[in-house]
């Protein structure tokens, strides 16, 4: 394994360290425009197999063929979703470090966002993009920005 391979793995899952706001803005950019583009592919997937046909006589395909294939890019989703997810909790535990919370700060965001369908989610992340991490060193490790 490349030395490279190394460096960007420790730094992606990894929840040690901090992360300032600028990376997590840049790694939230990243990350939704990836998400956008895989969604619009499967969306065409969708669109290509006539999964949106309302009328069975045009739709050419069977309905166990349909679903075998609509399952097939299901998998293809989730192989994208869960190291995106496991990502964004490793910069989201990394960006709490840095304004000197503890890591586990993450399930309560996660619980709000359940709650609440996914917009305090959203204000959770708003949050963490602009909030001011601790100036130097704190107990969580180095100041980023130094």
């Amino acid at each position: 394994m490349s030395n490279k391979w190394k460096l960007t793995s420790y730094l992606v899952f990894n929840g040690k360290g901090r992360m300032c706001r600028r990376d997590f803005i840049m790694f939230n950019a990243i990350f939704y425009a990836i998400g956008g583009v895989v969604c619009a592919i499967y969306l065409l997937c969708l669109h290509l197999i006539g999964f949106f046909e309302i009328d069975p006589e045009t739709n050419p395909m069977t309905n166990s063929q349909m679903f075998a294939l609509i399952g097939l890019v299901f998998i293809v989703l989730l192989l994208y979703l869960v190291p995106f997810l496991a990502m964004g909790i490793f910069a989201s535990i990394r960006r709490l470090h840095d304004i000197n919370l503890s890591g586990w700060w993450i399930l309560l965001f996660m619980l709000i966002s359940l709650i609440s369908r996914g917009f305090g989610g959203t204000l959770c992340t708003i949050f963490l993009m602009v909030k001011k991490g601790s100036v130097g060193e704190n107990k969580y490790g180095v100041d980023p920005l130094e």
